[in-house]
């Protein structure tokens, strides 16, 4: 187990958890694995108890598939259950290596939800594009319903052949639009990401790592960048804010922080506090006090 997420996904008012281990070995080696475990009223004496019992049980299909990088996304569809991602950047399709997949879990159980989950399966545009690493929903480009954000860190720019990584924003209107299908093993049908009615976010050079982590927040979207920038001998990581106005994206702000260590992974790690609000990068190379030590920097959006 090394991935968790929170998500309403039966609508009761509890939270449940959602765990994911990327390389778990159910079935093979290295699938991954996800499940839910569902929130429970409070002991009504105040004890402590262990819930393990599982709601929602779903291995990886292909060895070395590494299913389990879990995200809550709200209530995508405004039933009351709020929905999850589960990304899978090692699978295989169409006889590609590594293309990735990304599983939009629907909730269910809820008055005005499916009885059992559905889902979404979208995949990478080519070999080794890691599609499904991380995945986030916010309101951006379409109307109010929220759109769908997911990244592939090595994703290839098309026309240019370098893999700066990505991240696709697919409109809430697409969303309502496609077809659901049992959330069950065997991908029925995948959808394509960055077609004409998506926008794509590209990072800026070969292995720039654009899109390990992503977050949404009160209408910006921060994407990570985990790699030195071309050029620069100073080992540099970090993340780059967004801002939308009538679904055209511009940067409002960038935090770069120094490491002395390639790969260094600043930016491996975000977080957001709605409420203040903050933005956490964390690295777990990071050197604040020492070196690779670990680091975590706190940055107030209302300076941007």
């Amino acid at each position: 187990l090394n991935r968790m997420a929170m998500a309403d996904v039966n609508g009761d008012g509890r939270a449940d958890v959602i765990t994911g281990a990327t390389v778990d070995d159910t079935g093979g080696r290295d699938r991954g694995r996800v499940q839910v475990v569902l929130g429970r009223p409070a002991d009504p004496e105040g004890r402590t108890t262990l819930a393990c019992d599982a709601a929602f049980d779903f291995a990886g299909q292909q060895n070395r598939e590494n299913l389990g990088f879990v995200y809550g996304l709200g209530d995508l569809d405004g039933d009351g259950c709020e929905e999850f991602a589960a990304g899978a950047t090692g699978a295989d399709y169409g006889g590609e290596a590594d293309r990735g997949l990304l599983r939009v879990i629907y909730g269910w159980g809820g008055p005005r939800c499916p009885d059992s989950p559905m889902m979404l399966v979208f995949g990478g545009t080519s070999r080794s594009d890691q599609l499904g690493r991380c995945a986030t929903a916010g309101q951006f480009v379409g109307d109010e319903r929220p759109d769908l954000v997911i990244t592939g860190p090595n994703v290839v720019q098309v026309g240019v052949n370098t893999r700066p990584g990505a991240a696709y924003i697919i409109s809430g209107e697409r969303l309502a639009a496609l077809q659901k299908q049992p959330a069950a093993p065997g991908d029925r049908r995948i959808e394509s990401v960055g077609g004409d009615t998506d926008l794509v976010l590209h990072g800026d050079f070969n292995g720039h790592q654009f899109g390990t982590e992503a977050v949404a927040i009160n209408g910006r979207l921060a994407v990570s960048i985990t790699r030195n920038r071309a050029g620069e001998a100073r080992q540099i990581g970090g993340t780059r804010i967004f801002e939308f106005e009538a679904g055209t994206p511009r940067v409002v702000g960038e935090m770069v922080i120094e490491t002395s260590r390639f790969e260094g992974r600043m930016g491996g790690t975000l977080a957001a506090d709605l409420t203040r609000p903050f933005i956490a990068v964390g690295g777990h190379l990071g050197q604040a006090t020492g070196p690779e030590n670990g680091a975590v920097y706190y940055f107030h959006l209302s300076e941007l």
